[in-house]
């Protein structure tokens, strides 16, 4: 999902940093021919991306510790007795070789590849061992080479442990793991944090060993396999910042004009939700997957405006990857032209009975407009999660949530009863609204809230 996006965005390495101001035409505007003739180049630009930022996070980092232990040097020198001979105070011949190296590695970077065996028995070519790794190193300036010219490492198996392998070996190991403690530090979190974690053969075998029971998806994918808790927040901003945050907020993508969105409401702030190029990385309820706008577009936040979104979702086991979707944005509550105060209307000579309606009919439906606005932010996800509906009505009409019976969860002591659509009131039908919504819309709801997500083909896409 992440390359994806970052193929959408147009990010590449321009001069010394990565951005996306790149002349070329961006990928969405290309043609089904262009697309499979770009491919290559276009993926080997996203991954050079990547591998770029970690070596200049890493540059600055090396640079940042030789200034320290430069000046700690000089401090020390300046503490040592005048009467010290002059040859002493001069650095030696193994000073100087060890500073050279060490200026040298500054624009160096590690470059892995899977070592190749021979099978058992000599039966065919060499086969890649996937546990062990040749590391030597390339200048920083040949990134986008290396990358192009092992691309074929990149995409057949075991291309994104390849990818992931050589960012950990730039930045070090127990670096990271410093960054990841006083990350969680920061933010006040317990516990060890982690950037891959895969739980879910464990999870699944502990299904098995006390249920017996494997429930299958519509996918016939087992559910467990589909979870967001193996990748953490620390791995997303090592990838595209260069350092390590246990949350969405304080940092933003190092150039690369991309966006997060979730389901959660105000998990992701600034810039990250309002990104240069309209490209987002969503983590939704399952699995995070990759939506920009379909076309080049400028005016996303005008009252009234539409526009096209498209959602793809690499997860293997989803048969539907792509989806369209249509956003019309809230055009906010409607205001009388006369006065600053829509239910106020100053009286009239010889006003008509028809026309005492005809205001009255206007005034109930500038309060029901502004009404629903408000009910929009007065209710949390936690709230939306409480609400039942009747299993016999869901049966007996299914997709036809209106002719359904609701529980509403209520702060009362009065025993909760199921209530008929028709008899909600504002405030509840909007709950209900947003609950039975597809999922997709609560995560664009965070980024344009109250705005109508409709006609989606062919289908409402898998989060």
């Amino acid at each position: 999902a992440l390359i994806t996006a970052l193929l959408y965005s147009g990010a590449s390495i321009q001069g010394n940093e990565v951005n996306c101001l790149s002349t070329r035409d961006k990928f969405v505007t290309l043609s089904t021919q262009k697309r499979h003739r770009e491919f290559e180049s276009r993926l080997a630009d996203a991954l050079a991306c990547l591998l770029f930022v970690a070596s200049k996070s890493a540059s600055t980092r090396k640079k940042r510790a030789m200034q320290i232990r430069k000046v700690h040097k000089s401090k020390s020198r300046k503490r040592k007795s005048l009467d010290e001979p002059e040859e002493k105070k001069t650095d030696s011949e193994a000073d100087i070789l060890k500073k050279q190296r060490l200026n040298r590695s500054l624009n160096l970077f590690p470059t892995c590849r899977w070592k190749m065996e021979e099978p058992p028995g000599n039966s065919g070519p060499p086969v890649p061992n996937f546990g062990r790794l040749s590391t030597s190193f390339s200048n920083i300036a040949d990134i986008r080479s290396y990358v192009l010219s092992n691309i074929r490492w990149f995409t057949q198996p075991g291309g994104c442990a390849l990818l992931l392998e050589t960012i950990i070996r730039i930045h070090d190991s127990k670096q990271v793991e410093k960054m990841i403690e006083r990350s969680r530090k920061k933010a006040g979190m317990k516990g060890k944090g982690f950037l891959v974690r895969c739980a879910c053969f464990s999870q699944h075998k502990k299904l098995v060993e006390e249920k017996q029971v494997v429930h299958q998806n519509t996918d016939g994918m087992d559910p467990l396999d589909l979870g967001l808790d193996c990748i953490s927040i620390e791995l997303l901003s090592l990838l595209l910042a260069g350092e390590v945050h246990s949350s969405f907020s304080g940092w933003a993508p190092a150039g690369f004009g991309l966006g997060f969105l979730t389901n959660r409401v105000g998990e992701v702030t600034g810039q990250l939700r309002r990104p240069s190029e309209n490209v987002w990385l969503l983590r939704g309820y399952t699995s995070y997957s990759a939506m920009w706008v379909s076309e080049s577009r400028e005016d996303l936040d005008n009252p009234g405006s539409s526009f096209q979104l498209t959602h793809w979702n690499s997860w293997y086991g989803v048969e539907q990857k792509r989806t369209t979707m249509r956003v019309v944005l809230a055009r906010g509550p409607w205001k009388h032209p006369g006065t600053d105060d829509p239910f106020k209307f100053k009286p009239t000579k010889n006003l008509k009975i028809q026309d005492s309606i005809w205001q009255n009919r206007r005034k109930e439906k500038i309060k029901a407009l502004v009404d629903h606005q408000e009910f929009r932010n007065e209710f949390s996800m936690e709230e939306i999660d409480k609400i039942e509906s009747h299993s016999e009505d869901s049966f007996f009409y299914p997709k036809d949530y209106r002719r359904w019976r609701f529980k509403i969860p209520s702060n009362s002591t009065t025993c909760e009863i199921w209530i008929p659509f028709f008899r909600l009131n504002k405030k509840q039908k909007a709950m209900v609204e947003m609950k039975m919504a597809p999922k997709v819309c609560r995560i664009v709801w965070n980024r344009w809230p109250s705005a109508t997500v409709d006609s989606f083909a062919p289908a409402t896409p898998t989060l």
